[in-house]
């Protein structure tokens, strides 16, 4: 069983993030990530994960037509400034 602790970090104060900072991440953390998220669950296979790391401005651009405004602003690398994330 998990502790009161880590049960407060992975669901009674987990948000979703939606503000990101416009610094490039390195090719070691993606692969980090990447090894923890493809442990996840996927309901017997049925809901498959498939990830595509973009860092050109031109790939970016290709994702515009399926983006809505709020998630384009973060798609296109236009992140807020570091100060934003402090609450």
């Amino acid at each position: 069983m998990l502790n009161d602790s880590a049960l407060d970090q992975l669901f009674r104060e987990a948000r979703t993030h939606n503000q990101w900072l416009v610094e490039p991440v390195t090719d070691e953390t993606l692969r980090q990530l990447y090894d923890l998220v493809k442990w996840g669950p996927t309901s017997a296979n049925s809901s498959q994960a498939r990830f595509i790391f973009l860092r050109s401005r031109q790939s970016k651009e290709r994702l515009r037509p399926g983006h809505g405004r709020g998630s384009l602003f973060a798609a296109l690398g236009r992140g807020r400034r570091p100060d934003s994330l402090v609450r």
